[in-house]
């Protein structure tokens, strides 16, 4: 063979095999190669935090495997950290591996793939929680990632969870997400749920729970508090939950507190105290309580821990559960009367960031009213209107108690005197009807007979709050009262409910004179009556004149 020819030889077997390695290159999956980088993009639940935290725990050559499955190659430690963290949160969630088996990374590696389910938000206990609290605590470095928004990350395993200081008011942090990336995008979401908290007060008129309600001081006066905490609560070991109330200054301190639990599904009563079915009361030793007076209100906490409640009674909280805390705390000798003065009651719930989180956040507040009302009768004479002092009168309110000298209701009989200003003031009442009654007259002076009555009526709306001095009384409030009494008027911002109780002179009427009643001790009800008998009496009167004058004649 001559050169020439040895050099074409030579340059067609090259030129051959380079034909045919690209064959073979165009032969393999592009996907059997691997990547330096991936995507990942990270989707926010309802009520989560947008800005998670990814941390590396593992560098590797990562190809896209059959029905979305990722293979991974050539791993390593991504971080010292990582090294130190990993092997030590594989056995504490299980015991039985020693964290010298799991030291190399592809022993970890492994042991992680085969017990761990990547792209799934992890529950506390597990592995990836295990692995995310120590790496916050060691505060690791991280790639910070937008909810929905693609992030390009090196190729490796990765645990996802959100930051803490992104997690705010009414949000709530995912459980750990370990996830694998690289190859084709990654896209994982967020697992969150974030508790609900409602506060109502019990209207005694209707015996319905309400956003608002009137009271008098001193008497009975329910409160309720109704958290909601969702599915999320089975990621959880412990889930411990607060109740944060501030109640106002006019508010006495709670007594006679009772917390339920039920389903999430379950139907929370809508009247009265007795609870309906579906509801387990907890003992007093399952929740803690701590009341803080203070001089502008008190604070009040009832505290458990929710996992501990669901456990110890058997109840599945998969689909999530309600708490319910019930308690009497009355209107006290502090309060404020009136719809611009009301006597406020606020709740937040205080519970976990997330599962890898030892910090809390609270949600939204949630307010309940109680107003009272201020009732002011006052003596007069009813010619002039002058005030009368030493009248006796017995007023009973609408539960049949009476009204006593020192303001207070009493089942006993009692009476109370006008001052030398002729008024009876009683602050901090329901409202309701009231009965009046005038035992005896100041001197020189007639009582009415009988009872008459005062209705002081202010309707609700349930769920709406009217407090403050702008809102004034709902169109269908009013204030009203039996002849001879008569209504003065009624401040709804100030509570001020105010009626005259009119007294006529002892004098002989000139009706007594001949021989008919007075109608000032007539009730509305026997006025027609009074005005006929006047009627027939002027007749008469009018045709013994004629008779007189015809005589004359």
């Amino acid at each position: 063979m001559t050169r020439n020819n040895c050099f074409s030889a030579i340059r067609h077997s090259l030129v051959l095999a380079a034909i045919t390695a690209f064959a073979l290159l165009l032969a393999v999956p592009a996907s059997a190669y691997a990547s330096g980088t991936g995507n990942l993009t990270v989707n926010a639940a309802d009520g989560s935090s947008t800005e998670f935290v990814a941390y590396q725990i593992f560098t590797a050559d990562v190809t896209d495997g059959a029905n979305g499955t990722k293979t991974v190659a050539n791993i390593a430690w991504a971080t010292d950290i990582a090294a130190s963290v990993v092997p030590e949160a594989i056995k504490s969630a299980n015991p039985s591996v020693s964290a010298e088996s799991v030291a190399d990374a592809n022993d970890a590696a492994e042991w992680i793939r085969s017990n761990v389910q990547s792209g799934s938000a992890a529950p506390q206990g597990s592995v990836p929680y295990a692995i995310a609290s120590a790496l916050l605590q060691k505060a690791a470095d991280g790639e910070t990632l937008e909810a929905g928004v693609p992030k390009s990350l090196g190729a490796g395993y990765w645990i996802v969870v959100n930051k803490d200081s992104s997690i705010g008011q009414d949000q709530s942090g995912t459980s750990a997400i370990l996830v694998v990336v690289g190859g084709s995008d990654v896209t994982v979401a967020a697992k969150s749920g974030v508790p609900t908290v409602e506060k109502q007060v019990l209207e005694d008129s209707n015996d319905a729970w309400q956003k608002q309600a009137d009271a008098t001081a001193g008497d009975d006066l329910f409160w309720r508090l109704d958290a909601t905490v969702p599915s999320i609560l089975t990621s959880y070991t412990s889930y411990k939950i607060v109740f944060d109330d501030t109640l106002g200054v006019g508010l006495a301190e709670p007594s006679d507190i009772h917390v339920y639990l039920a389903l999430a599904a379950a139907d929370v009563w809508e009247t009265g105290l007795e609870v309906s079915q579906g509801w387990t009361e907890l003992g007093d030793e399952e929740y803690t309580h701590i009341y803080t007076p203070a001089a502008d209100g008190g604070s009040f906490k009832v505290a458990l821990d929710l996992v501990e409640a669901v456990k110890a009674h058997a109840i599945d909280a998969s689909q999530g559960v309600q708490v319910v805390v019930v308690y009497d705390a009355p209107l006290s000798a502090s309060l404020g009367t009136g719809m611009g003065n009301g006597n406020v009651n606020t709740v937040t719930l205080i519970y976990p960031k997330s599962t890898y989180s030892t910090e809390t956040t609270t949600t939204q507040e949630s307010k309940a009213v109680a107003y009272s009302w201020n009732l002011i009768l006052t003596k007069r004479d009813a010619d002039d209107g002058t005030p009368l002092s030493g009248a006796v009168l017995r007023i009973r309110d609408d539960k049949g108690r009476y009204l006593t000298t020192d303001g207070t209701w009493s089942s006993n009989e009692a009476t109370i005197t006008t001052g030398s200003d002729g008024t009876i003031s009683v602050r901090g009442v329901d409202a309701g009807t009231f009965t009046v009654e005038e035992v005896s007259a100041p001197a020189g002076y007639r009582a009415f007979a009988g009872t008459r009555t005062i209705t002081l009526a202010v309707p609700y709306e349930p769920n709406q709050i009217v407090s403050g001095p702008a809102t004034g009384t709902p169109a269908e409030a009013e204030l009203s009262a039996e002849s001879p009494l008569k209504t003065s008027g009624f401040d709804s911002a100030s509570g001020m409910a105010t009626v005259s109780v009119p007294n006529i002179h002892e004098e002989t009427s000139i009706l007594e004179k001949l021989g008919l009643p007075d109608m000032s001790d007539l009730n509305p009800s026997g006025l027609a009556l009074g005005l006929v008998v006047l009627g027939a009496a002027i007749l008469i009167v009018a045709g013994f004149l004629r008779r007189r004058g015809g005589d004359r004649l």
